[in-house]
């Protein structure tokens, strides 16, 4: 998934990121972490690969800003998570294979405030991006 061009900038900084990920999460073998965890499916990765462009551009669209890179991470139950850990926040969004068009995220900020839930994956946007522009 290309951006525009009005967001070079925000697939630049994030397609390092992707790229190690695809190439270190979809390498993994079944029994990756030595408790007979299986590999990955591409489809979990596309998702989650994709809702992060996705994420970056409508950030950089609304509000003119570019978001932190976050890290892409294997989890032993097959799903993967987008993990953003800053000094201000701290936010997961998780994507699995039995809900791959559901994911769920957990976020928490240096106040303690958290935000929390399940929703779709066209519409996660609509709570992250105002919950995130708190932090820039």
């Amino acid at each position: 998934m290309k951006l525009r061009k009005t967001c070079q900038k925000c697939e630049d900084i994030i397609k390092k990121e992707i790229n190690r990920s695809k190439h270190h999460i979809l390498s993994l073998k079944d029994d990756w972490n030595g408790k007979g965890a299986k590999g990955f499916n591409i489809e979990v990765w596309r998702s989650a690969s994709d809702f992060l462009i996705r994420l970056f551009h409508k950030f950089y669209r609304d509000y003119g800003l570019t978001l932190e890179a976050p890290s892409i991470l294997p989890v032993g139950d097959l799903s993967i998570d987008v993990h953003w850990k800053t000094d201000k926040l701290e936010l997961t969004v998780n994507f699995s294979e039995e809900y791959i068009n559901l994911p769920s995220f957990y976020g928490k900020d240096n106040k303690g405030n958290e935000i929390q839930g399940i929703i779709e994956t066209n519409k996660i946007h609509l709570i992250l991006l105002p919950w995130l522009k708190n932090f820039y």
